[in-house]
């Protein structure tokens, strides 16, 4: 009983930490969460440091609290190399942004998997809105009807893509173009 409410007081933050960083679907973050995640962190090594040192003279330690933080510690990795781009499950094919491209405001990459994200940063916080996408005749629609809602005007739901300028020319003219780097475009 003792050895399981050890290993659940370092169970249950490391869980909060991994559910408050977990980038299913459309998502924001920010400050908030951050330091929300930051406290989970926080309260985890305190957690640690009271339960992984606690064995006595002659005994063996307990392997255990090692092998929760290192599986902790590979989760928390995945989630943020995935949030930030990098999807182990597929690979980018495009990437752009609307406006400067040091400015980096709002970004669309599309992924071999058929499924994109737009990403908006804002001063304090940036979301990200994911979906489908065909790319066919020079066309690329982002099938998602409220994208254009959903990220305030910034992307449209149809672009043509001009390769020698490196650009998606939204179809309804009232949207930016999109500067584009792209490794290979695929088509559908």
């Amino acid at each position: 009983m003792k050895r399981a409410l050890k290993y659940a007081l370092l169970i249950v933050p490391g869980a909060m930490a991994i559910y408050i960083i977990v980038p299913i679907g459309d998502h924001c973050s920010g400050l908030a969460r951050s330091l929300g995640w930051l406290l989970c962190v926080m309260v985890y090594l305190i957690c640690l440091a009271f339960t992984g040192s606690g064995s006595k003279s002659g005994s063996r330690s307990d392997p255990v609290p090692l092998l929760i933080t290192c599986a902790f510690v590979g989760l928390n990795y995945f989630i943020f190399s995935a949030e930030y781009g990098e999807k182990p499950w597929s690979r980018k094919v495009m990437t752009g942004w609307i406006g400067p491209e040091d400015a980096k405001r709002a970004g669309l990459a599309l992924y071999t998997d058929g499924t994109f994200t737009a990403h908006i940063g804002y001063v304090d916080h940036g979301c990200t809105y994911t979906g489908d996408y065909t790319l066919a005749n020079d066309t690329l629609k982002l099938l998602r009807q409220d994208i254009s809602q959903m990220t305030h005007g910034m992307f449209a739901p149809a672009y043509r893509l001009f390769l020698p300028g490196s650009l998606l020319q939204p179809i309804d003219m009232k949207y930016e173009p999109v500067q584009i780097t792209m490794d290979k475009i695929l088509r559908k």
